[in-house]
């Protein structure tokens, strides 16, 4: 047994004060006078040997209240298995988990809350020459350096929940730089959390063996959640006027079966579609909403549902937007193609221009959505590289091969694992459509056997690279691809087999030119993603070439103050926007240059947060390695256990409430004694 104020053992002298008041108990005696004391000789001798043990008695018991007293206020305690004293210079790490998570509500108040106050009473279990170090899921620059009590109660007021989870290995690698700072006589880490196992990740935590860990889970009372997971649209091409839909997961994690749930679709604030689904427990359902797409520009939309009492992952945002004009350009060596001319030119849609090879402005290039590449007798060196970065940039490219030449392309065309060989002049025709691709995506209601496909009256055989990403879109009856597309990037690559050319197909005069042409159009729009998860590090291809042009760029937020000017890496034929973990909250974006919408960027709190399944106390203790620590330790408890678990965690088991019951049990003796001892 150990004593946390050793000192007030000076006070056991009072131990002498009940001895000297039992040997100078002078009592004056009565005098009574009495006929015959003869009878009462024996009954005196009786009486005084009782008197003597009881004043014995009560001595001893006054003694022993003295000396209990005084080691309560020693404050005895059997020091804990981590040897850790209170008093010495401590470096006390805090993690407090404030991701969404943490919002649920515990048996009296949220878990962010419970937790919060827990890492405040952790102060009066230490000593004031003890430093605290806070640590949260934001990682606050000024949680770095270590705290006095007082600086970090004030923190911990300041902590809001809504940050991205993250995983407890980060937080070990961030709390072991902080001892370089500063010498302590021992170093620990409480962690308060409520240990999700999609983000906890006990078995990858990095070694640690000065370092005493503590972790402390936080039980929700209530655990069942039904959540938006994700959704995108059931057609990546979005036109003005049309019928679009769009689908949604919606997951039921708890072990009841939801009936009735809405789901409401709002566009721009308004409200465009809303339906009811059932949801089996533990399962999950892909609803379908429609709705008319709105004009073009940017739109933002989100997905809502009703689910109490867990409501963070009840809204997922996105974004989108529809394009007014495609830009659409062909290069060609001595004359225009006329079937692409007769099929862009009038269209409403379209932007269309033509551009001879030799007088072709390259600093124009990235200003098209789609470019068609028709029967030139050789692409030279610059040209090459010039559409190479137009791909890398999202733009669609396709190539047409000349009639006498195709091996002109080669150079260019094997960056996309496709090979032109020699022509084929044996009479064939297109057999098999992929019809699952979205190129012929709701195109067809059915393709009947016996469909008129176009007829090929000779063709250069494609070869497709065994490891590239080039799928072959439309085939001949022979095998050969009609019609390849590599995806390989951001950007398209489309080849054709034949030029458009009657002396080698009818393919431009077949009922499938059109869907097959407009289809490359709606796709070549360069489609945003959707949204993004917080937490992570997002890539944008900026909208400029050159780096002086980037640096214009901000993201700001169009529904609060937040500002930030993005990170530019330039990245071989363009330049990235590169977003660290910053965003502070779930909703929408804007990329500006200068004051001008470039794209709206949407994020939303990451749904791994939503998964309600966390690691039990016998999961943490088998998890995690102990021999990468100096000790570790789980414990659970309640707020209103808090104060007696944590010192007892941190100063062993404390003894002195059993002295100041045992002093009070002395004197109740005593007490006792004195009044029905006669």
């Amino acid at each position: 047994m150990s004593f946390q104020n050793p000192n007030m053992f000076w006070w056991l002298f009072a131990l002498s004060i009940p001895i000297i008041v039992h040997l100078f108990n002078f009592r004056k005696h009565k005098v009574m006078l009495f006929s015959n004391i003869e009878l009462l000789k024996n009954l005196q001798e009786q009486t005084n040997r009782i008197n003597r043990l009881k004043h014995l008695i009560v001595l001893m018991l006054r003694m022993l209240a003295i000396l209990a007293l005084v080691l309560a206020f020693a404050r005895p305690y059997l020091p804990s298995d981590n040897n850790i004293s209170v008093e010495n210079e401590n470096l006390v790490s805090v993690y407090l988990d404030n991701s969404m998570s943490m919002q649920l509500r515990g048996a009296e108040m949220t878990l962010l809350d419970e937790a919060k106050r827990k890492a405040i009473t952790l102060t009066k279990s230490f000593g004031m020459n003890s430093r605290y170090v806070l640590l949260t899921n934001d990682f606050l620059p000024n949680h770095q350096r270590p705290l006095s009590p007082n600086e970090f109660v004030q923190e911990v007021e300041k902590v809001q929940s809504g940050a991205p989870p993250i995983k407890i290995g980060d937080v070990l690698k961030r709390n072991k730089t902080i001892p370089r700072l500063e010498n302590f006589s021992d170093r620990m880490l409480f962690a308060f959390s409520d240990f999700q196992k999609s983000s906890a990740n006990l078995k990858e935590v990095p070694a640690d063996s000065s370092l005493n860990l503590f972790l402390i889970p936080s039980k929700a009372s209530d655990q069942n959640n039904i959540y938006i997971d994700s959704c995108w649209f059931e057609s990546p091409i979005l036109q003005t006027g049309s019928s679009s839909e769009i689908v949604v997961r919606i997951v039921n994690g708890g072990s009841d079966k939801a009936i009735g749930i809405p789901v409401r679709l709002d566009i721009n604030g308004q409200q465009k579609a809303v339906t009811n689904v059932d949801i089996q427990p533990e399962s999950s359902v892909e609803s379908r909403l429609q709705f008319n797409t709105p004009l073009a520009g940017f739109h933002e939309a989100s997905l809502l549902i009703q689910d109490f009492p867990i409501v963070f992952d009840d809204e997922l945002f996105f974004s989108f937007e529809i394009r007014s004009k495609v830009n659409v350009l062909e290069i060609y060596e001595k004359q225009e193609n006329q079937w692409l001319k007769l099929f862009f030119e009038g269209d409403d849609l379209v932007i269309y221009q033509t551009q001879q090879r030799q007088r072709l402005d390259y600093q124009s290039l990235s200003t098209f959505d789609l470019i068609f590449i028709a029967e030139l007798e050789d692409i030279p060196s610059g040209l090459q590289q010039e559409l190479s970065q137009f791909v890398d940039r999202g733009g669609s490219l396709v190539l047409i091969p000349g009639q006498n030449n195709s091996s002109a392309y080669n150079s260019l065309s094997a960056n996309y694992g496709i090979t032109f060989f020699d022509s084929d002049t044996a009479l064939t025709r297109v057999s098999i459509l992929e019809e699952n691709h979205p190129l012929f995506q709701n195109v067809f209601v059915k393709i009947p056997e016996n469909a008129d496909f176009p007829t090929v009256f000779k063709h250069y055989p494609i070869l497709i690279e065994g490891r590239s990403l080039t799928k072959s879109l439309i085939k001949l009856l022979n095998g050969d691809p009609f019609l390849v597309l590599n995806e390989s990037g951001i950007g398209k690559t489309y080849a054709f087999s034949t030029p458009f050319n009657t002396e080698w197909t009818d393919f431009q005069q077949n009922s499938l030119f059109v869907p097959v042409l407009y289809r490359m159009l709606l796709m070549s729009t360069r489609s945003n993603t959707l949204y993004y998860s917080m937490g992570k590090t997002v890539t944008i291809v900026s909208p400029f070439l050159r780096q002086e042009e980037s640096n214009l760029n901000k993201i700001r937020s169009l529904s609060t103050d937040f500002e930030m000017i993005p990170e530019h890496r330039d990245n071989n034929n363009r330049q990235d926007l590169i977003i660290h973990n910053v965003v502070p909250t779930a909703g929408h974006y804007g990329l500006f240059a200068a004051d001008s919408l470039v794209q709206i960027l949407t994020w939303n709190q990451d749904r791994s947060e939503s998964v309600m399944s966390f690691y039990s106390k016998g999961e943490l203790k088998e998890d995690i390695d102990v021999r990468k620590f100096k000790s570790v330790d789980v414990v659970e408890m309640t707020v209103s256990e808090m104060k007696d678990a944590l010192n007892q965690i941190v100063a062993g088991q404390q003894w002195f409430k059993y002295f100041i019951w045992m002093v009070l049990i002395l004197l109740l003796t005593e007490i006792l004694i004195l009044r029905f001892w006669k």
